[in-house]
């Protein structure tokens, strides 16, 4: 013979609230029909019926109703007893990088990003207004953020183009259901800039947050909570995070704009204002090709004095170090 079962589950409240009812088709075989629904009864208590995030102290209480036959007897109503647990805080530890626009790059990410939005108040209360998408340096097409973002992770950014920042912090995914978004800050201190940036969760239930800026070259006085990061040579970009929930949970990190060197008369042991560096590839004895450390920017193969030489063949080491090169000094 064939009954219907239903489970209900109290909404979270103090009292019914609205009842959720899940059918389930059972067999009865005469006097083992009643066991066999206090087994049913007990896995339907344990099966998840939905998700849904809700604060700290939140009392959820649950309760299941079967409806049988036995032998001529039928509707016979069987309520199990009401479990109710209280939900509590689970903290965990925030991290926080930059990343980088590399859409050739062998080892990038790609990622879904979202319009970041910036506060014009320079305060975490905003008002937040949303940011154009970003666009890469020596390019006048913004990147499609329809599409996932090819990123690097990075500690080195050059002007002019766009600073993504990533922040891991899964007690922050409250809504399995929806991405979400945090805040957090970048700041330029020698310069007095600094942005607060509403980030978004790359994806419903990731816990994992992306947003941009685009960086700007130097103007004579720094802009602050105008929604462009100004950076200058030498500069550093510091990302800071802090938990709204968990005053203890924080991340900071830092990346470097367009560290330079010096290039200094060996006679003399003066710095030379205004010399020219030109990298040779000694296989042609022609200036060398040269691509940049996200390996979509185009480099000048002539770089003078005031500009990036340190990093600059630090990092073309990494690039070019199958063949054999020399520096022209003039």
């Amino acid at each position: 013979m064939f009954s219907l079962l239903t489970y209900r589950r109290n909404d979270f409240s103090t009292g019914g609230g609205v009842p959720l009812f899940v059918p389930v088709v059972r067999l009865c075989f005469g006097q083992r029909t009643y066991c066999g629904v206090l087994m049913v009864l007990m896995l339907i208590l344990l099966m998840p019926v939905f998700t849904l995030a809700v604060p700290p102290g939140t009392v959820i209480s649950n309760a299941a109703q079967g409806t049988y036959d036995v032998g001529s007897v039928s509707g016979i109503v069987l309520p199990s007893n009401t479990v109710t647990i209280v939900t509590v805080d689970f903290r965990t530890p925030s991290a926080l990088e930059f990343l980088q626009y590399a859409p050739t790059a062998p080892g990038a990410e790609f990622i879904m990003v979202s319009i970041t939005d910036y506060s014009t108040s320079g305060t975490t209360a905003g008002p937040f207004v949303p940011l154009p998408p970003p666009t890469p340096v020596g390019s006048g097409v913004p990147i499609d953020l329809s599409n996932p973002v090819p990123l690097v992770v990075t500690s080195l950014f050059h002007k002019g183009e766009p600073v993504f920042v990533r922040l891991t912090d899964a007690d922050q995914n409250l809504d399995p259901l929806a991405g979400e978004t945090v805040v957090v800050t970048l700041s330029v201190s020698s310069l007095g800039e600094g942005e607060f940036l509403r980030i978004t969760e790359t994806g419903p239930d990731t816990g994992i947050f992306i947003g941009y800026i685009q960086s700007g070259a130097n103007p004579p006085t720094a802009m602050g909570n105008d929604g462009t990061l100004t950076v200058v040579e030498g500069s550093d970009i510091t990302g800071d995070y802090v938990d709204v929930v968990d005053g203890s949970d924080s991340a900071a990190s830092t990346a470097m704009v367009d560290p330079f060197g010096i290039v200094f008369d060996s006679t003399t042991g003066q710095p030379v204002d205004g010399a020219t560096v030109t990298l040779i590839d000694t296989a042609t004895s022609a200036p060398a090709l040269v691509v940049g450390d996200n390996r979509h920017l185009s480099l000048a193969r002539f770089i003078r004095q005031y500009h990036d030489l340190l990093m600059f063949f630090q990092k073309l080491q990494i690039f070019i170090k199958c063949r054999f090169y020399i520096f022209h000094i003039s």
